[in-house]
């Protein structure tokens, strides 16, 4: 099992000397990863962690590049259907040669409705706007003259640079519970990543991964992987996703568990911490909860 953490670059007044210390503290302590959140612009009556404060999740990741040296940094995740594949490609790209190599893409196609309004990106495209950025970023970052066309981008006769330092292109992970999510993942994915999904759900629904994989003839084998809340030492209240709660022993069970269903990599949601006690608790986690997977690790 490897662990990661969700820097909450939202949600709060930003603090750019806390956030750059929580990045380098989580990469000192072993964790795996360190993750990055999306949205533009958020309606105004939505009372939701992500409205306020909220730096640009591809800018992040590039400072992400430079503070740290060995941790993957990944986006959970890039909602696609409204930005242009080849800026997404280049920006990727970009984090990707800063970083040497580290960067883990994670693509959905997003749910806030009035977000895509304000944009002026179609809602109900959303699904096929993702397939065919996906479609285009891949392109680009395979092929310094991508030949791109579709019903939503097309472009042809250009050069695309930088390419990745992952060849052929950083790992990409699909988030989404739909089915279309699932079906996306399978095409595209190197990895399912759904969040705060409950154990008994999500092994429902990676069986329903498994089958899609099987019916589409998908050879290499799909990661699961997956973003879930850490309340560490908090009982857990009426949350409305999954998130690990309560002690270092209850947390290691509650893992346990989602390792058993074939979860082989956690992004741990951090957001409902202040500085202080967002660094304790990754401390606490990494001393007392990781060790215990040390030796159940799979890449």
């Amino acid at each position: 099992m490897k662990f990661g953490v969700c820097l909450p670059h939202y949600g709060r007044p930003l603090d750019m000397e806390a956030l750059a210390r929580a990045a380098r503290s989580a990469e000192a302590l072993g964790y795996d990863s360190l993750w990055v959140t999306d949205h533009v612009i958020v309606p105004r009556e939505l009372d939701i962690v992500y409205r306020d404060h909220m730096l640009d999740a591809l800018a992040f990741l590039s400072f992400l590049a430079g503070v740290t040296r060995r941790v993957q940094i990944g986006t959970s995740v890039i909602i696609l259907p409204y930005r242009h594949p080849a800026v997404v490609a280049k920006q990727v790209a970009t984090a990707d040669v800063l970083s040497g190599g580290r960067v883990i893409f994670g693509a959905g196609a997003g749910w806030m409705e009035g977000e895509f309004q304000a944009l002026g990106v179609p809602f109900r495209e959303r699904g096929a706007r993702t397939n065919e950025a996906l479609q285009a970023i891949i392109a680009c970052w395979e092929n310094q003259q991508p030949t791109v066309k579709g019903k939503h981008y097309s472009f042809q006769g250009l050069v695309a640079s930088p390419q990745p330092a992952q060849k052929p292109h950083p790992p990409i992970w699909i988030g989404g519970l739909s089915q279309r999510a699932k079906e996306r993942a399978v095409r595209f994915g190197q990895a399912w990543h759904p969040t705060g999904t409950a154990p008994d759900v999500l092994a429902k629904e990676w069986a329903q991964v498994q089958e899609i994989a099987q019916r589409q003839g998908r050879r290499e084998p799909l990661a699961l992987t997956m973003r879930c809340g850490l309340r560490w030492g908090e009982q857990p209240a009426s949350l409305p996703r999954f998130a690990l709660a309560g002690s270092a022993s209850e947390v290691a069970g509650q893992i346990e568990t989602l390792a058993r269903i074939g979860v082989s990599h956690l992004a741990l949601d951090v957001s409902g911490m202040d500085y202080p006690r967002l660094e304790a608790a990754l401390a606490d986690f990494a001393a007392q909860v990781r060790p215990q997977f040390l030796d159940k690790r799979s890449s």
